[in-house]
């Protein structure tokens, strides 16, 4: 019976901790001609922000990145000044998960919050290729209140919250530790100063003062707009209504289900003098591509049975470069890994200076050679090198 309480400990375990893959996952970084900020996914093509981060310079093109960086055009569907909230459509969908919702009513002062999002400075600190990674911040919620109406602005619901938000944060969910979004980070309590050589910037005010619009400011807008939205009412860490009569969740009741079964088995062929079960087989290592020099040092992008083909062009590359590192094509080369077989291949795309491996050999457009783990290449030059890592 050991093992029936080792799984219902684990199970609580895992329950308490928050689905952070898939909050960074929902979360999505968005650019324009001059600045950035966050948003995050309501639906296949769709992406929520703050109206200040894609429409307040009226900027023409917006670019949504994932945190695989793949990227998408998008134009703006929705617009709201008054409330700073936005919705933007997508050329094409990105991988990530839609999120859900949860509303003021399950609530509460101090309850914990995390952020999640693309702050500028932490790119500008931390080296360029950083920026494309999601900040995730820890804190609670100090208060709720109501901002009183100014200029265009409107009467908006806001909630005051210690999670640390800058810069880059503004659009970007504000989630609960269920994973659901309870509110839209949009700013914090900054003041203007002059610099010694006469720039203008903002600095905190006051530490630990952040604001983020409610979720339901957003909730109401998109059933104006016919736009379908999750809504989570069941407290975060409380039990859902189950079909039973016990207090617990149904999958914790299968779980423990499978695994008191699985104890009293292993009981009756220990007494039956059973042989034992067979051991699974060892599962192939996962490919995955890792930079080594150039824009992505340092990063290690997953290769499970997709094509990535890295480049200049925003629409046709899941791996971009920036416009400026123009050694690297449009469609410069491609990475494939077949899903059935594991066997990975690197293709040049008729680029124009070259796809090269480690030994100074450079591939024929269009003829795809074989890659295995511990393998280098690079394009253009030595400056943009990669190697195939695996990960068990």
């Amino acid at each position: 019976m050991r093992i029936v309480w080792l799984g219902l400990g684990l199970a609580f375990g895992l329950a308490a901790e928050p689905p952070m893959e898939q909050m960074k996952g929902s979360t999505m970084l968005i650019l324009l001609e001059k600045s950035a900020g966050s948003g995050f996914l309501i639906g296949d093509r769709l992406v929520a922000t703050n109206w200040h981060v894609c429409c307040m310079r009226g900027e023409s093109k917006i670019l949504v990145m994932n945190e695989k960086r793949q990227t998408s055009e998008a134009k703006v569907l929705w617009k709201n000044e008054g409330k700073d909230l936005a919705v933007l459509e997508m050329q094409k969908p990105l991988a990530g998960e839609k999120v859900k919702f949860s509303t003021r009513q399950v609530l509460r002062d101090g309850q914990a919050v995390w952020a999640i999002g693309y702050p500028g400075a932490a790119g500008r600190m931390s080296g360029q290729d950083s920026i494309q990674i999601p900040t995730i911040t820890q804190g609670v919620i100090s208060k709720f209140f109501t901002s009183a109406k100014q200029g265009n602005s409107e009467p908006t619901r806001f909630m005051q919250t210690t999670a640390a938000a800058n810069p880059g944060n503004s659009g970007g969910p504000l989630f609960d530790d269920c994973g659901r979004v309870i509110g839209i980070n949009s700013r914090k309590a900054l003041v203007k100063v002059v610099t010694a050589d006469g720039r203008e910037e903002r600095v905190p005010l006051a530490d630990g003062i952040n604001f983020a619009i409610e979720s339901q400011e957003l909730l109401d807008e998109l059933k104006a707009l016919k736009i379908g939205a999750d809504v989570v009412s069941d407290k975060c860490g409380a039990a859902p209504v189950a079909t039973t009569s016990s207090s617990f969740p149904g999958w914790l009741i299968g779980l423990l289900a499978g695994l008191l079964a699985l104890s009293l088995t292993r009981g009756f062929h220990r007494r039956r003098g059973a042989l034992p079960p067979e051991p699974a087989p060892a599962l192939p290592a996962k490919a995955k591509l890792r930079g080594i020099t150039g824009f992505y040092a340092g990063q290690d992008i997953g290769l499970e049975g997709i094509t990535l083909v890295l480049g200049r062009d925003h629409s046709a590359a899941q791996l971009v470069y920036p416009d400026n590192i123009t050694e690297i094509s449009k469609r410069h080369c491609q990475l494939r890994q077949d899903q059935a077989t594991g066997k990975l291949t690197l293709e040049d795309l008729g680029s124009s200076n070259g796809t090269f491996l480690s030994s100074g050999k450079a591939l024929r457009p269009g003829a795809a050679v074989e890659l295995k783990v511990g393998d280098r290449f690079y394009l253009a030059s030595t400056a943009n090198q990669f190697e195939i890592a695996g990960d068990h």
